[in-house]
């Protein structure tokens, strides 16, 4: 027995000092392949993944536009020309009901300087003015959030060294922050190694375990690549489908998925996705809206999507009512203005197909009888030069050609809303950083309704 004991005994300081790291004969720390120190490049990657998967950063981002910073509360914000103290994550709800209060307004913030945010690194800069704001948040190393394309199962569970007091200590990290706070603490003489293996998840929810080191640095740098970086050209089986200059496409085939950076959009958790029959009788193959308020969808804006003044551009998209017309401005698709920056653009309709700003341009051919139609699909389609020269096209014909004189979208970066105040149906949604021809145009409205065959 006492030689079991024994055994047992040195197994156990055998196991220990194998996982956490190696002592030489003076009593020092010798580090193993599998450590961690604040500089390494999985630790970046993890600070990265943990400052951004809270629930305070996607609804900060609703006011900062970005994801390199969060505002450190309390601060003080302009909404709409009303002002906010924000003390907490729970008074972003007042911001959405500001936002959502009228569907005939664009949302405009504005800062009260100076406020501090907290970087991804944990440092708290004081910001002074809107230029220091402005150039904060584009200076991250990675811009772009990942919720929809990869998340970290907790608990996780670290083991992490200090070479200086020669002490070792045991964390289990129940929740993002948690983690995040002991990683952005590492001074030089610490290392850390996971605990694997760990858990990750995918967008549509299936688990991936990861047993080392490498397989997580690998699945973080996946998920930024597919989420939207420098997305590859699309292919598509069909020759008839246009690809060439596309940087948005969502055929809302029960899913809600832009097919070019393979992002998922964000939405209200109290509206679920609903999809429908699309205008080709392919079940599931379209999107349903209610109308409400916050029924909406939204997709960042990136460095590859990213829409400015001076671009040439074309939206598509197919739409169907249920009810008719209200007065309101119902939005296909809109670049939402979060930042404090100029107004965004909506293409969509009220009373007419329109596209602009502030009341923008319409179809005035739509009549009063086609205004009442909740029976069948439409096709709209715009076109925009950088010299501002706009087209409206509905189910494939020209309907106006105007220069658009005073719209002035900014270069700023916000988000893309679908579906905003709709009561309808949407499908194929489509945006081109160029103008198409008109018989290109013919060719999107001769297309039958994608099911996702295309760009997978």
């Amino acid at each position: 027995m006492r030689n079991l004991i024994k055994s047992l005994f040195a197994l156990f300081v055998v196991g220990t000092l194998l996982f956490v790291s190696c002592q030489n004969d003076e009593n020092t720390v010798v580090e193993t392949q599998d450590s961690l120190r604040k500089d390494s490049e999985l630790t970046n990657r993890l600070k990265a993944v943990t400052f951004g998967n809270d629930e305070v950063l996607p609804t900060d981002n609703m006011l900062d536009s970005t994801n390199c910073f969060r505002v450190k509360f309390p601060y003080l914000v302009n909404v709409n020309g009303q002002p906010l103290r924000i003390s907490n994550a729970d008074n972003y709800d007042l911001v959405s009901d500001i936002f959502n209060a009228s569907a005939n307004d664009q949302d405009h913030v504005e800062f009260y300087f100076p406020l501090t945010v907290v970087t991804l690194e944990g440092a708290e800069i004081v910001v002074r003015d809107q230029q220091q704001f402005d150039a904060l948040s584009v200076s991250c190393e990675y811009p772009e959030l990942i919720l929809s394309c990869f998340t970290l199962v907790f608990p996780i569970n670290v083991y992490g060294y200090d070479t200086e007091f020669q002490t070792q200590q045991a964390y289990t990290f129940n929740t993002p922050e948690d983690m995040f706070a002991f990683l952005i603490q590492l001074n030089d003489n610490q290392f850390y190694q996971i605990r694997y293996p760990v858990t990750t998840m995918n967008a549509i929810g299936i688990a991936t375990k990861i047993n080392s080191n490498a397989e997580l640095l690998s699945a973080m740098e996946n998920a930024y690549a597919n989420c939207d970086s420098t997305p590859q050209q699309p292919s598509c089986d069909s020759q008839n489908v246009l690809t060439n200059g596309l940087i948005l496409y969502m055929p809302f085939a029960n899913e809600a998925k832009d097919l070019v950076s393979n992002a998922n959009a964000f939405y209200h958790a109290n509206f679920p996705l609903t999809f429908a029959a699309d205008r080709n009788g392919n079940a599931n193959g379209a999107l349903s809206m209610s109308g409400s308020q916050q029924d909406a969808l939204t997709i960042t804006e990136t460095e590859y999507n990213h829409l400015k003044q001076g671009d040439s551009l074309t939206i598509s998209v197919w739409f169907k009512q249920k009810l008719p017309d209200n007065y309101g401005v119902h939005g296909f698709f809109s670049k939402a203005n979060n930042c404090g920056c100029v107004d965004g653009f909506t293409l969509g309709y009220m009373l007419h197909p329109l596209f602009g700003q502030s009341g923008g341009i319409y179809d005035i051919s739509w009549t009063n009888e086609i205004h009442l139609d909740t029976q069948n699909w439409h096709h709209i389609l715009i076109t925009l030069t950088p010299g501002n020269d706009l087209k409206i096209y509905r189910d494939g014909v020209l309907r106006i050609s105007q220069l658009y004189e005073h719209l002035d979208f900014g270069d700023w970066f916000g988000n893309y809303v679908i579906g905003k105040f709709f009561n309808g149906y949407l499908d194929d949604l489509r945006v081109y950083r160029r103008v198409l021809s008109d018989q290109e145009v013919q060719q999107l409205y001769n297309l039958e309704g994608d099911n996702n065959t295309c760009l997978q």
